[in-house]
């Protein structure tokens, strides 16, 4: 369990990071995911930022440990990309028309560039923590 917490924080990190950094080169801004959040809380950019941390780092992780691992096909690389992009697609389709920014952001104005970012910076979170909370055990390991 401890491996794929520490994958979902390693995750959300890099994935947090890539919001900030990585987005802005292919759209020409940041998604700053905690002020979104936290505007449906109040405004309140720490509640916002605790909230995307606690399901990046505990939630989606334990979700996966405790259930998905035992359906999802393959490795738990496959597996942790798989639930990236069953993450996009909730983002796209639940998330984001909830906050206002429409179906596949059709709404945000920001076009397929901002679609394929968050393609990207969710991919990377699910490699991640496929990679790093690997449900295999190591070979000396019984």
């Amino acid at each position: 369990m401890t491996k794929v917490i520490l994958g979902g924080i390693v995750g959300t990190t890099i994935m947090t990071l890539m919001m900030f950094f990585v987005r802005p080169i292919l759209v020409g801004a940041p998604m700053d995911i905690a002020k979104e959040i936290g505007s449906q809380m109040g405004g309140n950019w720490w509640l916002g930022m605790a909230v995307h941390v606690l399901i990046g780092a505990v939630i989606v992780p334990v979700l996966w440990y405790a259930v998905l691992s035992k359906f999802l096909p393959g490795p738990a690389t496959v597996q942790g990309l798989l639930i990236g992009i069953g993450l996009w697609l909730l983002a796209m389709t639940v998330v984001m028309p909830m906050m206002g920014k429409g179906l596949f952001l059709t709404a945000n104005g920001e076009g397929p560039k901002a679609i394929v970012a968050a393609f990207m910076a969710h991919a990377v979170y699910g490699l991640l923590l496929g990679k790093i909370g690997s449900l295999q055990p190591a070979a000396n390991q019984e």
